[in-house]
């Protein structure tokens, strides 16, 4: 994966994508940063992060992610769940 870059907002999409040819879960995401840029980016295929994003209710908390471009489009490398206080919680799911 390229050009890395990390961001901090709300998550305010996840849509369901096709699964990969081996069955693992795929997702479109956008995030909203604090100075209201968007930014949509899918999961990896074959990512164990898909389930995560399945698993866990990353909408309704502040997250701060980390993507970069695979294969020329925007592809989800790590995410953590921000504690409303600013502070950041111990797990950490990524790629």
């Amino acid at each position: 994966m390229k050009d890395l870059k990390d961001y901090e907002g709300r998550i305010v999409s996840i849509e369901r994508m096709a699964s990969s040819g081996n069955g693992n879960p795929r997702y479109l995401l956008e995030l909203v940063t604090d100075d209201e840029r968007g930014i949509s980016f899918v999961t990896g295929v074959d990512s164990c992060i898909g389930y995560e994003i399945a698993n866990r209710e990353f909408h309704v908390n502040r997250v701060r992610i980390v993507v970069g471009r695979h294969y020329g489009r925007l592809t989800l490398a790590g995410i953590k769940v921000l504690a409303e206080s600013g502070r950041v919680h111990n797990e950490f799911a990524s790629a």
